[in-house]
């Protein structure tokens, strides 16, 4: 039996116990194929008739950045990319995709209806997994035991790896680098194509603070923002609370963000467009400049913040 799916048959205490272990093991892409294959054992998957987009961190970076991802998928999907984002709370940064999304009454899907639905008329959803009553059961267990679980440990590691939709294209952000071979080798293998990006400085996505490791199919290279006339800047220029954290969402999607934060999205952004489209980083962050002062992300925010049928 799967050694996840053996694990979660047992009380809280021994998942717990199990976690800290495999945890504390060497990484490898067994342990990363073992986890998704119990994962989607308990979770609904679909498959939507249009190949799709996520853009997702896995958090742990110990700074106070924004949702950049979910900025992001609003430019993304005004340029015509389907983009199904993952969204889930807060676990190291001042807010998390699914915490903005509630400030703005935006739903969080999970059912294939809803979620098609969306994809349909936005070119974007937000959603979560769907969970049968096994899952469910699991999911009770884990609740209690969450607060324990060391802070970097592989349940939060692995999670955003698990989508519904399966999609066949992701830029995938981690800032723990020696995890980040096994995730890759598991990407490699079950993604179409991807870039996963770990920034030096410790973020989880494209670095506009220092160079961005980068790991595409089967090339690795760095790429520094330099190199397409971008000024490197402080972290301390993109970490905000989560007090500001939600009126500088708004202000960059109406683009009058200040120029870091700006920056700072449409390099990942330009992440996205170089998935799908194949285009080079400058020409990736020009088009999503453009994009962002079109207008026409800020008016999908504005359709999907009043689009809630719940």
């Amino acid at each position: 039996m799967n050694q996840f799916t053996e694990a979660y048959q047992k009380e809280p205490n021994d998942i717990l116990s199990f976690i800290k272990e495999i945890s504390s093991k060497r990484f490898d892409v067994k342990i990363v194929s073992d986890f998704c294959e119990a994962e989607y054992n308990l979770c609904s998957t679909f498959e939507y008739e249009r190949r799709v987009l996520d853009i997702s961190g896995t958090g742990g970076t110990g700074y106070q950045t924004i949702n950049v991802g979910t900025i992001s998928a609003f430019i993304l999907a005004s340029l015509g990319i389907p983009v199904a984002k993952l969204s889930f709370p807060s676990y190291s940064g001042s807010l998390g995709s699914a915490d903005i999304l509630k400030r703005y009454n935006m739903p969080i899907r999970t059912s294939q209806k809803e979620i098609f639905e969306d994809l349909d008329q936005f070119n974007l959803c937000f959603l979560q997994r769907e969970y049968g009553l096994e899952g469910l059961k699991r999911n009770k267990k884990i609740a209690e035991i969450v607060n324990m679980m060391p802070q970097k440990s592989i349940f939060r590691l692995l999670g955003p790896l698990c989508h519904p939709l399966r999609p066949d294209f992701r830029v995938y952000g981690i800032s723990q680098k020696n995890k980040i071979s096994a995730i890759n080798n598991y990407l490699r293998k079950n993604t179409e194509y991807y870039l996963l990006v770990s920034g030096r400085s410790g973020i989880d996505e494209v670095d506009i603070c220092d160079s961005t490791d980068i790991w595409e199919k089967n090339e690795k290279y760095s790429m520094n923002v330099e190199d397409i006339c971008l000024k490197k800047i402080s972290v301390k220029d993109i970490e905000v609370d989560s007090s500001r954290s939600k009126k500088i969402f708004i202000e960059i999607l109406e683009n009058r963000a200040a120029k870091p934060f700006i920056d700072l999205v449409l390099i990942n952004v330009a992440a996205g467009i170089k998935v799908i489209k194949g285009d080079d980083w400058e020409k990736g962050y020009k088009l999503a400049k453009d994009e962002l002062k079109s207008g026409r992300p800020l008016e999908i925010f504005k359709k999907m913040s009043l689009f809630d049928d719940s």
